[in-house]
C-alpha cells in the first residue's frame, strides 16, 4: 500500500515523522505539541500518531499536499 509518491518531499516528510517516533513526546509534554496522524484518516483509518511541534505539524502538512496525488490528495 503505497500512499505516496517517491519524491524529495516523502522523504523530508518521514524524516520529520521518524525524529517525533524517537523524541516519544506525548501530550503531557512540557513543550506544546500536536497530535498527527501519520498516514492522514481520509487515505486510511489508524491510530499511528505521533506529537509534533507546531511548526513542524504546519511543515507536514504542506509536504502532504507535494507528496500525494489524485484521490489521496488534500483538497
Amino acid at each position: 500500500m503505497n500512499y505516496f509518491i517517491q519524491n524529495k518531499y516523502t522523504k523530508w516528510y518521514f524524516v520529520l515523522v521518524n525524529k517525533a517516533k524517537e523524541r516519544n513526546w506525548s501530550k503531557n509534554s512540557e513543550f506544546y505539541v500536536e497530535n498527527h496522524h501519520i498516514i492522514p484518516k481520509s487515505i486510511e483509518k489508524n491510530n499511528d500518531v505521533v506529537c509534533l511541534l507546531a511548526r513542524e505539524h504546519f511543515i507536514v502538512h504542506r509536504l502532504l499536499v507535494k507528496m500525494t496525488e489524485g484521490k489521496n490528495r488534500s483538497k
